[in-house]
């Protein structure tokens, strides 16, 4: 009887899981795309300034970029009109978030000197993470509206928006960054530009896919009631926020390997770009089956029944498991054509090459840290997770990278090795904290 019930879940995650890992895979190939055609079009330096841009903007918009998702399980626990005002309080929560990362930004782009990068590089740089920042606006609501439809076995739509968007995203590429008949190209700020409009088109898309009732009173609801619901904004504000600092941790560990890879050289950051880029692809995989685990975790809630909520746990590292596994399998065998998609440069593409034979042997931890983080979302438990990213990220990978790469000499190699430990570690500590939580919850049943 256990036995079907793990096989039961196992297709019902499976079912739900699958159109949110595409339209995961199509926001991340947005990026692929992005740094295909620059590599392509443009030049390595290019690549370099892009993966400088993007990592800054990601580090600061991660905050709402990996906290977003802890309201999907809220949605999955309500019903009604309750659905409707958590909507309403969820778009307050990140308007207002988006406007405080949107000044830091503009703050961060005034200093943007004091990461020592080569000069080269800076001036490109910064105006690409100013307009990648500004995209980050229509997409932090779009992401809201994406939460509603999924948690409500709608995630199809939401998936064939990103692919249209992905498509708007090429042909905007291709004419912004090389120009149309005597109208200039504009280089690395018409991807920007590109990414901007195309964010747009997806957030006029999605909100016209929102029942007409539910945008009638999300239209006429946000804002007007704030004193009411202050609290509950509050309260929606610190679970976006720490379940974010989850996220931030682990991407600031990556932007602030960037950040060393500049210290090494262009062609370091070009191929850290590129590895990265292929290695985000996987990870997205592994975060449409988080998300999907946290509403499972959500819904399980509701039943009260703390067996149920480890089964879908246990079923949902076992689907991360294998397809991590399979990813890592692929990127070690087809890695010469994987980086060859990027750029012509074999010095870039060698460098590269060696970043992703790291990157296969951390994709089993990447995945399997991201379903645990998107496990306990769906049990709301986010601020000792956020404790626990913290110490993987910031006390152990980062410090051990820094010394393997410039004390041992092992230099771009010794970074990724920093960061396939810190993966693997935040994997063992967030996957024994969910079930140790599960643990209380069934003694707290028996009694």
């Amino acid at each position: 009887m256990l036995t079907l019930k793990y096989i039961k879940e196992f297709k019902t995650l499976s079912r739900l899981a699958l159109p949110i890992i595409v339209g995961q895979l199509g926001v991340i190939l947005m990026g692929v795309l992005d740094n295909i055609m620059i590599g392509q079009l443009i030049d390595k330096n290019a690549l370099a300034a892009a993966s400088l841009g993007n990592a800054l903007s990601y580090l600061i918009g991660s905050l709402a970029f990996g906290g977003i998702p802890v309201v999907a399980p809220l949605f999955a626990q309500r019903e009604g009109k309750e659905k409707v005002l958590t909507l309403q309080i969820s778009f307050e929560a990140v308007i207002i978030l988006s406007v405080f990362l949107t000044l830091f930004s503009v703050l961060v782009y005034f200093v943007f000197g004091i990461f020592d990068q080569p000069v080269f590089l800076e001036k490109p740089a910064k105006s690409y993470f100013l307009l990648i920042t500004v995209s980050n606006i229509p997409m932090f609501m779009f992401l809201v509206f994406k939460q509603l439809l999924d948690s409500t076995n709608k995630a199809g739509v939401s998936m064939w928006i990103t692919f249209i968007g992905l498509g708007a995203n090429g042909v905007l590429n291709y004419f912004l960054i090389t120009g149309v008949g005597n109208v200039k190209g504009l280089d690395l700020d018409g991807a920007g530009i590109a990414t901007i409009l195309t964010r747009v088109l997806m957030l006029v898309l999605i909100y016209y896919f929102i029942p007409l009732n539910i945008r009638r009173e999300l239209t006429g609801g946000v804002f007007a009631n704030i004193r009411l619901h202050s609290d509950r904004i509050i309260f929606q504000l610190k679970m976006i926020l720490y379940a974010g600092v989850q996220v931030f941790f682990e991407i600031g560990a990556f932007a602030f390997a960037v950040i060393m890879m500049g210290w090494i050289s262009s062609t370091a950051l070009a191929a850290h770009q590129i590895a990265v880029n292929i290695a985000a692809v996987m990870y997205m995989m592994a975060t449409g089956v988080a998300y999907a685990a946290g509403i499972r975790v959500g819904n399980s809630l509701i039943k009260t029944n703390a067996l149920d909520t480890r089964i879908v746990g246990s079923v949902s590292f076992l689907l991360v498991f294998i397809m991590m596994l399979i990813s890592a399998v692929g990127i070690i065998i087809f890695k010469s054509q994987l980086v060859s998609l990027y750029i012509d440069d074999l010095e870039v593409q060698n460098f590269a090459i060696r970043l992703l034979i790291v990157a296969a042997f951390f994709q089993v931890s990447d995945g399997v840290q991201a379903v645990a983080l998107g496990c306990l979302r769906g049990l709301t438990d986010v601020k000792v997770p956020a404790l626990l990213t913290f110490i993987a990220y910031w006390v152990i990978s980062l410090p051990v990278g820094y010394f393997l790469a410039f004390k041992l000499g092992l230099e771009a190699e010794g970074i990724w090795y920093g960061l396939l430990i810190g993966l693997s570690i935040a994997a063992i500590l967030l996957v024994y904290r969910f079930y140790s939580l599960l643990s209380k919850r069934e003694k707290i049943a028996i009694t």
